[in-house]
């Protein structure tokens, strides 16, 4: 498989990681640039119309776009049914937010004076945070006022989000799931503590794994489960294999469980 990797990351350890195992392992890349505000622009060094072998992207969200609509194979794992509300459905309360009330940002109103909110599909069109009931409506003026027909915005009036109640986590990791199987694995948070760790105690993985065998909503994803405050791990979210931070994970295992993925499903050019 050859891999497309977004440079502009290299200040990031994982990333430069990522690096070496490719250059290690024998297995071709090419490091391409992504055009700001642009559905379908890619500068690279290299025809990619030349590439004879199933690509795989891996940077900002943008660039997974971007695959997707160029038709790469396997590409990016894009799916509507990493969203919330689809997650919901399925994991009911096995979510840390099974109390998430939907809409838009034009017209959903704060249900408390502090609460969490995201945007309900895994776009990074903004940041998952806290907010307060001031700072919000703030937020969703400047987005109703900025909306029009010559705007140019990741975020509209009419972008769905979620709010829910504010939780205590005491931790949050997250694992690459590749077909129906934990590949690998990281911590990022303790507490509101940034902690990036390897070692991950056994029943969360256990629980990750429960969670696996219970739904999968893509081949390829990201999972991320928060253990609350009651010591009891919950799922938190889903998020794009290709545009996740890869933390402390195991870099070769990624990569060989997405190679093995490729010569399973044939996805051949």
């Amino acid at each position: 498989m050859h891999w497309l990797i977004q440079d502009g990351f290299e200040n990031d350890p994982a990333y430069n990681d990522l690096l070496d195992n490719l250059n290690r392992m024998g297995i071709n890349y090419t490091l391409v640039k992504v055009i700001p505000f642009s559905d379908d622009g890619i500068i690279s060094e290299i025809d990619l119309n030349t590439i004879a072998e199933p690509i795989f992207t891996y940077g900002s969200y943008t660039l997974s776009k971007i695959a997707k609509k160029r038709g790469y194979t396997p590409g990016a794992f894009l799916s509507e049914n990493s969203n919330m509300k689809n997650l919901l459905q399925h994991f009911g309360e096995e979510m840390l937010n099974c109390d998430m009330i939907f809409g838009t940002i034009g017209t959903l109103k704060p249900i408390s004076e502090n609460f969490f909110c995201r945007p309900l599909e895994d776009t990074k069109s903004f940041t998952a945070k806290i907010m307060d009931s001031d700072d919000y409506l703030g937020f969703q003026h400047r987005i109703v006022s900025f909306s029009g027909e010559d705007a140019y915005s990741t975020i509209t009036k009419d972008t769905e989000i979620i709010m829910s109640s504010c939780k205590n986590i005491i931790s949050e990791t997250r694992f690459f799931i590749v077909d129906a199987a934990i590949v690998t694995y990281s911590q990022y948070m303790v507490g509101n503590r940034v902690l990036y760790k390897a070692d991950v105690d056994q029943y969360i993985i256990d629980y990750a794994q429960k969670m696996v065998d219970h739904y999968q909503p893509d081949i390829a994803y990201v999972l991320d489960i928060a253990v609350n405050s009651d010591g009891i791990p919950k799922v938190l979210e889903v998020n794009n294999i290709n545009s996740s931070g890869l933390y402390a994970i195991n870099n070769q295992k990624f990569i060989n469980a997405l190679e093995m993925l490729t010569d399973k499903y044939v996805w051949l050019t």
